[in-house]
């Protein structure tokens, strides 16, 4: 949760310290309240507006009564996760709020063809606040990936977000074993940001025996890539997840080693994962990068989540490339300021 004034930028243009203290006293209590929004009580009324507004790109709704119910409901129909990533002040009456969800979705898993199918979502809430009453007034949603026509309620493009990210989870084929644990910084219509934990690992040299897969077929494996082209191509290393607190190498295997991506860039793609497919889709995601200025380091991680000889044919696999980020911001949600593309 966000309340430490050390991760709060100065207070804008136009605001006192006065206002900036008290404006950051509330902005404090609605944060904090913001992490019970899930649980069986919900969010405290009192800190709400009798005639509060909420609007996002897919639902309007006007009364402190109508709201709190929305919220309940979603967390019966969709047991959801919230994470808050930044709070800051946006004017004399006005705070904003990073934040994701990641909803669970009720669709039948047959044959355990898939983990427990989920959407993650994320953008920014803008909380406009009577400061003197104690109460917000006005509340907008915007969600990452949607252009500024997209951000009107009911927008054609928001829905079309939404069904694709839907059908995503629905046909999403389920990985053996344990995953490495992350979170979504940020969600657009073709790629993630996440936040990956450090997770233990088998390391090996690439292109020896049974480099494509883990241990009994273990996945995910993680292979280090060039971002272009050339002589060394096919050497790097590649990795694999062990389960945590579990053995570490032993004998001819690969000892175990702490592995940490970081904050990354994440591109999904179907098919086989073959080198030229692997860095055609790094290609793609470094271009989608370099509009938003965001800068990424040199290679790229494959990440494959198919074990060899499973049941899905390669059309249904599942295979990222993850860049990592050098100027990501939680607080911006995107770039530095020193490195944010010129309008």
């Amino acid at each position: 949760m966000i309340t430490d004034r050390a991760t709060l930028p100065d207070p804008p243009e136009g605001l006192t310290m006065i206002d900036d203290v008290a404006l950051e006293a509330f902005m404090g209590r609605v944060v904090a309240d913001l992490g019970g929004i899930l649980g069986p009580a919900g969010l405290d009324a009192s800190l709400y507006a009798e005639d509060v507004e909420f609007s996002d790109p897919v639902t309007r709704i006007h009364g402190r009564t109508g709201y709190l119910l929305g919220i309940q409901a979603l967390r019966v129909a969709l047991d959801p996760a919230f994470d808050i990533h930044s709070a800051r002040p946006a004017g004399p009456d006005a705070f904003r709020v990073r934040w994701t969800v990641r909803y669970h979705l009720p669709l039948p898993v047959p044959f355990g063809l898939r983990d427990r199918p989920f959407a993650d979502l994320s953008g920014e809430s803008t909380y406009t606040c009577d400061v003197g009453r104690g109460v917000v007034t006005r509340i907008v949603d915007t969600w990452d990936g949607l252009s500024p026509e997209g951000q009107r309620t009911f927008s054609a493009e928001a829905l079309r977000d939404v069904a694709g990210a839907v059908l995503q989870a629905a046909v999403q084929p389920a990985a053996p074993g344990e995953q490495p644990a992350y979170v979504t910084l940020r969600r657009t219509g073709r790629y993630e940001v996440r936040r990956y934990e450090s997770f233990p690992a088998a390391e090996r040299p690439a292109g020896g025996a049974g480099a494509g897969a883990g241990a009994g077929g273990a996945v995910p494996v993680f292979r280090s890539g060039r971002a272009t082209p050339g002589e060394g191509d096919g050497e790097g290393t590649v990795s694999f997840m062990l389960p945590r607190g579990g053995p570490g190498g032993a004998g001819d295997a690969p000892a175990a080693t702490e592995k940490a991506l970081g904050v990354v860039a994440a591109l999904r793609f179907g098919g086989r994962a073959t080198e030229r497919e692997a860095r055609l889709a790094a290609e793609e995601l470094r271009e989608l990068l370099d509009r938003e200025g965001l800068r990424a380091a040199p290679g790229y991680e494959l990440a494959l989540y198919n074990p060899p000889g499973g049941p899905l044919p390669p059309f249904l696999g599942r295979s990222e490339v993850l860049l990592r980020l050098l100027n990501w911001d939680d607080a911006a949600g995107g770039p530095t300021k020193a490195f944010a593309p010129v309008q």
